[in-house]
């Protein structure tokens, strides 16, 4: 997949007035995206692998990554990316369930 292609085509057409917030838009949520699968796929990154796929210079993204709270090791050059907390999932109280079955069924009735 060709990531760095798709920024380049963005930035070397010249998108009429009325495309060009459409493609900006595109262009935003595409390196939200980008940044997620990054996130998900690496624990460790190159400095220059991340600008790739996030279509940005090497300072930029180096910004952008580190505002995220991605740690740079400046001797390797390498990002730590840092891990999304995951949530836990709440377990449904079988009495609150039968709680609200009795409060709706008040309702319709």
């Amino acid at each position: 997949r060709d990531y760095a292609g798709v920024y380049e085509a963005m930035r070397g057409f010249n998108w009429g007035p009325q495309t060009q917030p459409i493609v900006a838009a595109f262009s935003e949520n595409y390196t939200k995206k980008m940044f997620q699968l990054l996130l998900d796929a690496y624990s460790t990154i190159s400095v220059q692998d991340t600008a790739l796929f996030l279509g940005m210079s090497e300072d930029d993204a180096t910004k952008y990554v580190l505002h995220e709270g991605w740690v740079l090791d400046s001797a390797s050059r390498m990002f730590t990316v840092k891990q999304q907390s995951i949530v836990a999932e709440q377990k449904l109280d079988p009495s609150k369930l039968q709680r609200l079955t009795e409060y709706v069924f008040q309702l319709e009735h």
